[in-house]
């Protein structure tokens, strides 16, 4: 199978990053974002979102994917610790995909399967490896009965 992607075509810079979560009592659990590693990458929207006015992505389920995310293979890394990626922009606001799906073609890209969840100048960037601060990380409300 010959690769369709040419190197013209990666014109989005992202950075692939892992998830850790940190576990705050009574306040809920906060997801910090770690970068893994930075690359150039095509994405291809598959589908429309509708968003509220602070930039998150509603009325949609959690498995549906948006967008098509190629960017080159690496054997250094291992592509299942990936769980999100974000998109710097230089003339508009970041963005913040999740990573649904996998697939290695031709061991010279991935293809990621992604769902965009937020697009704001508000949102908090990827954090540096081994300087995760709960404090920046994204507040995730415990869901009513649930204690940690």
């Amino acid at each position: 199978m010959k690769s369709e992607i040419t190197i013209a075509a990666l014109k989005h810079r992202v950075q692939l990053c892992s998830m850790q979560d940190v576990v705050i009592e009574a306040e809920g659990m906060r997801l910090i974002r770690t970068e893994a590693f930075k690359a150039w990458a095509a994405i291809e929207t598959k589908s429309g979102s509708m968003f509220a006015k602070e930039g998150v992505v509603i009325d949609e389920p959690l498995s549906r994917q948006s967008h098509l995310i190629t960017i080159r293979y690496r054997h250094d890394f291992v592509i299942s610790s990936a769980a999100w990626l974000y998109e710097e922009r230089r003339k508009s606001e970041p963005r913040w995909y999740k990573v649904l799906k996998v697939k290695e073609a031709d061991c010279e890209w991935w293809v990621l399967s992604c769902r965009l969840v937020e697009k704001s100048d508000l949102i908090s960037k990827p954090q540096e490896p081994g300087t995760a601060n709960a404090e920046e990380g994204f507040l995730v409300q415990l869901p009513p009965g649930v204690k940690l």
